[in-house]
């Protein structure tokens, strides 16, 4: 399945969110491999899983002070999963706080990101408008991202929300590429000027 749907250009995302949201289940569901590494820390979790040209890390977003960590692990990958229980909104800002140091990493600025909207299938649940407005992806002006409700049990919505990353992760390392050939391009004219500013 997820050779049909990444083909060529593989799946390295850290799939991320706080304790509780249904990130393992999503995994184990798939039934991608084995776990390759499994790195449990104090408000601090890791595990990684690889199955062919698929490589997600899970981590449990933990305290402000250990996003450089997080932002870490993000860095390696080519998009980010993020994982919300849709019935919580005490820990809403908990969301947003995270994702908003996200939003705001220049470094990161490219990286497609999908929510997963977990447990939309059950009563209370925070529909989508009033999901995307309290964790502001208004933000999210020049990054492709969406909300996929899904419920982690059942993988509904799962399979839809990755076929979207992929069309993403293609697009925006086809946008990369172009964007580096472009760098590359002016560059070669300010070095052809100088060249010519020197033989008059």
């Amino acid at each position: 399945m997820f050779s049909k749907i990444f083909g060529d250009i593989g799946l390295q995302a850290v799939m991320a969110g706080l304790d509780g949201v249904g990130k393992t289940t999503i995994l184990y569901k798939l039934n991608l491999g084995e776990v390759v590494t499994s790195v449990p820390a104090f408000h601090f979790y890791v595990e990684t899983v690889e199955f062919r040209n698929t490589k997600i890390t899970n981590m449990e977003v933990g305290f402000q002070k250990l996003y450089p960590l997080e932002r870490h692990l993000i860095k390696q990958a080519n998009s980010l999963i993020y994982v919300i229980d849709s019935q919580d909104r005490e820990r809403l800002d908990d969301n947003k706080l995270f994702l908003n140091k996200f939003y705001d990493d220049e470094e990161l600025k490219t990286m497609p990101v999908l929510i997963f909207a977990n447990k939309q299938d059950l009563p209370y649940a925070i529909d989508l408008p009033k999901l995307t407005e309290q964790l502001e992806l208004y933000k999210l002006k020049d990054r492709k991202w969406k909300v996929q409700p899904c419920c982690a049990t059942t993988l509904k919505g799962v399979y839809e929300g990755l076929n979207w990353l992929s069309f993403a992760i293609k697009s925006q390392t086809e946008e990369n590429k172009n964007q580096k050939e472009k760098e590359k391009e002016k560059e070669k004219e300010k070095e052809n000027e100088k060249e010519n500013e020197k033989e008059n």
